[in-house]
């Protein structure tokens, strides 16, 4: 089982129900719910998340698919925070 796979199943749990942000477009040929994510900017994430925590849906729990694909935005967003150079 791989790991997008895994964070699907969490919809096998009782009461519980899964939306994956897919960064890297590798949800399609899983029967999951999804929100594309690829190309956003930090900030188009980070609004994602905040507009996620406070409206009502039917969602237990958000995963990034993959967390690897994001990782540079967050490092990058990180580095113009502190003023450093991010090359």
């Amino acid at each position: 089982m791989g790991k997008t796979s895994l964070a699907a199943s969490i919809n096998e749990i009782k009461g519980r129900k899964v939306l994956i942000a897919d960064a890297d477009r590798g949800t399609s040929e899983i029967d999951v719910d999804r929100i594309p994510i690829h190309g956003m900017s930090y900030d188009e994430i980070l609004e994602m998340i905040v507009s996620l925590s406070k409206e009502d849906h039917k969602y237990t729990d958000l995963c990034f698919d993959s967390a690897d694909t994001i990782q540079p935005i967050i490092y990058e967003k990180v580095l113009a925070d502190q003023g450093a150079p991010n090359s």
